[in-house]
């Protein structure tokens, strides 16, 4: 046994958690559409560039945040590793025109070259391995155009073994981002829009330095 225990094949975080959702796609998606995007982010909307600016959703899931950035007239490219919540999102917001881009933290390697006006990341980061978080928040930083803005939702609550969810350190993040070049402008918690009592979200938010 112990020969076939070092031939074993260490299967990376997020690719046990994009197992996960591709496996309850449709149940999943039917959770996060049961809430608005004006209710789930209610804390960033006044941040919010103007119309025709790119704006990038990172971890998209089931489109709603996507669809509805679409329909305030952005320039939207949408980030989901999950094939079966791209499916369901495709479906569920046909009507949207937003691009989709098969792509996860922490390269982001797929993307357009192009600065984005906004970046969303809501309930991506408690997914990351510890590890994966310095580089994403730098690539993160990379993508994003002087003087925009960065929105990180953060799951405030216990780990998840079972889909891959583990806590998130904030004065880390914070300091990672700092180290990226990024200003922390707000930080605010508050409940979950679902209801559940051992879950709060924490939004981070954070601008790029103008251009020199």
């Amino acid at each position: 046994m112990a020969g076939a225990a070092s031939t074993r094949v260490r299967v990376p975080q997020s690719q046990r958690s994009v197992s996960v959702y591709d496996g309850s796609a449709a149940r999943m998606a039917d959770l996060y559409e049961s809430t608005s995007f004006e209710q789930v982010h209610v804390d960033v909307l006044d941040l919010l560039p103007e119309a025709g600016s790119a704006v990038l959703d990172v971890g998209a899931g089931s489109g709603r945040d996507a669809a509805a950035l679409a329909d305030r007239g952005y320039v939207v490219t949408a980030v989901e590793p999950s094939a079966g919540l791209r499916r369901e999102a495709i479906v569920r917001h046909a009507s949207s025109d937003v691009q989709w881009v098969d792509d996860a933290l922490p390269k982001l390697s797929k993307l357009p070259e192009r600065a984005f006006a906004f970046i969303l990341v809501s309930a991506v980061w408690m997914h990351l391995a510890p590890r994966d978080r310095t580089p994403a928040i730098r690539r993160l930083a990379q993508l994003l155009g002087p003087g925009r803005h960065l929105a990180i939702s953060v799951r405030v609550g216990p780990a998840d073994p079972t889909r891959s969810i583990r806590q998130v350190d904030i004065h880390s993040l914070e300091a990672a981002a700092r180290a990226a070049g990024l200003k922390s402008v707000r930080s605010l918690e508050r409940g979950d829009a679902l209801g559940r009592a051992t879950v709060r979200w924490h939004t981070l938010v954070f601008r790029a330095p103008d251009r020199a």
